[in-house]
This record gives C-alpha cells, structure tokens and sequence, in this order.
C-alpha cells in the first residue's frame, strides 16, 4: 500500500506483500498459500476465522497477553510497522505478527500506546475506541520451513510436510469508521500439537 493508507487492492497477496515487505525479503512470499476459511482446521478455525480482535480471543483463551516488539520501522506520513510476538503470562509464544498503523488515523490515546510499544494493539483500541471493526482480508497455510530465516518460525528442521504448516491471517483494522491498520497474524504450530495431545 502507499504510504497515505491501507491497501485497497482486492488481491490478497498485494496486501501480504505489502505487509511482508517491511521486515522481510521477498523470499517470505512462498511461505504463504491462501486458503479459504473452509480448509483452516481447528483449533487454527475457533481462534482467526472471526471478526474479533486477536488479542481479545487469546486474552479469551490465556488471560494476560504481553506484546514483545521485535522490529520497528517508521515511514512518512505517520505510518508505523511493527513486527511483534503475542506471549502469555507464562512467556509462551501464542502468536506472531506485522502490524501497519496508521497513526493520524487513531485517537490520542491509541496512538501514544502505540508508541509506547507495552500494550497490544487489539487491547488498546478495546480500551479507547467504540466503533472499531476487523475486517477479515484473506485466511493462509504458512510453511514454516520456507522463506527467510527468523520469520514466522520459518528456518526450523520440521519431520515432515504436515508438521512445517500452521495457519494466519490478514486483516484491516477500522477505527471510528477509517482504516487506521493493516495486519499480518499467525498462530504458532504449538495449537495444533497441543489439541492432538503432542
């Protein structure tokens, strides 16, 4: 997307390269294959095949979740991206992300929250914003052995094809009516070996 705002292009794969982009090489692209909401099995389906914000389901799910920023990038005009790792009150890993804000399109306190870098994004505009909405852009299979290393869990030795998949999400994030940000989720493979009881 420009720098004015979020991606408008219907082709989901503009929109994660877009987001990709910021912190990665082109190289990350063939990690991800769009799949629809149909083929994300459980229990990938219950926790991004909804129009909530990710950290309320985790929240849901684990009670606290602490944001740990990993990346920061800040471009022109007001646009903020961040790459950052979702963790529960144990420290274990429930999702990683890409976040795209931007910030003259939030309110005051969402944007100096932002910044501060200590609170999730979903639960900051929770707290701060009335009309705000999720609006699911496309669903995708990510393989974890593919792409650049130190990204979404790819570089890692996995046995085998069914073991290197997990699942995410791209969605843009309206606040008070406005596009305000674009974000890249993906949930870690530990879900699914937890609900086989691995």
């Amino acid at each position: 997307s420009e720098a004015g705002g979020p991606c408008d292009e219907e082709d989901p794969c503009i929109m994660l390269r877009d987001i990709l982009g910021r912190f990665h090489g082109d190289g990350s692209l063939k990690a991800f294959a769009c799949v629809d909401a149909a083929q994300v099995p459980a229990p990938y389906h219950g926790i991004l095949v909804n129009e909530e914000h990710l950290t309320k389901t985790l929240m849901d799910r684990h009670g606290t979740i602490d944001v740990r920023v990993v990346e920061v990038q800040r471009g022109e005009g007001g646009v903020y991206a961040r790459r950052i790792y979702l963790a529960n009150s144990e420290s274990k890993l429930v999702a990683h992300a890409i976040l795209i804000a931007y910030l003259d399109r939030l309110p005051a306190p969402v944007k100096k929250g932002v910044l501060e870098e200590g609170i999730p994004f979903g639960k900051l505009l929770m707290d701060h914003v009335k009309e705000r909405c999720v609006r699911l852009k496309a669903f995708w299979r990510v393989d974890q052995s593919l792409g650049d290393e130190g990204g979404f869990g790819v570089g890692t030795d996995h046995e085998s094809e069914a073991s290197r998949m997990t699942y995410g999400r791209t969605v843009v994030i309206d606040c008070d009516g406005v596009a305000a940000a674009e974000v890249l989720e993906v949930l870690p493979r530990e879900y699914l070996d937890a609900a086989a009881g691995r």
